[in-house]
């Protein structure tokens, strides 16, 4: 036990001296500031990203739960349903929709980051 505190009193020792002891290097006096801005843009983007799959995914659930539910209740009008989705405008208008959302949530604030720079 006694050794224990030996070293543990060897250690605080050390510690204190590299402690007062000038380092051999400088930093800039805005590095703190700097390094938080990097922290800060980082996070923002991927929050940024994971806002956007969030909505997308709600969209997804919400959107698969309604087709569903639409196949089982009302299996005759289906195929109606499926004519249109088929279509090729509403792939056009989704992906379109998607790209708008993206930008929305993300683009612009990664833009917003970079132009602090």
């Amino acid at each position: 036990m006694d050794e224990m505190k030996k070293s543990f009193s060897d250690e605080d020792a050390w510690m204190d001296d590299l402690l007062k002891e000038d380092p051999e290097y400088m930093l800039s006096d805005d590095f703190a500031d700097k390094l938080i801005t990097k922290i800060d843009t980082v996070e923002s983007v991927k929050q940024s990203v994971y806002e956007f799959l969030m909505i997308v995914g709600v969209i997804v659930v919400i959107l698969g739960t309604f087709l569903v539910t639409y196949y089982f209740f009302k299996n005759d009008d289906f195929i109606t349903l499926s004519a249109i989705l088929n279509n090729s405008y509403t792939l056009s208008i989704a992906v379109i929709a998607l790209f708008i959302l993206f930008a929305d949530k993300v683009l612009l604030r990664v833009l917003s980051q970079l132009k602090r720079f």
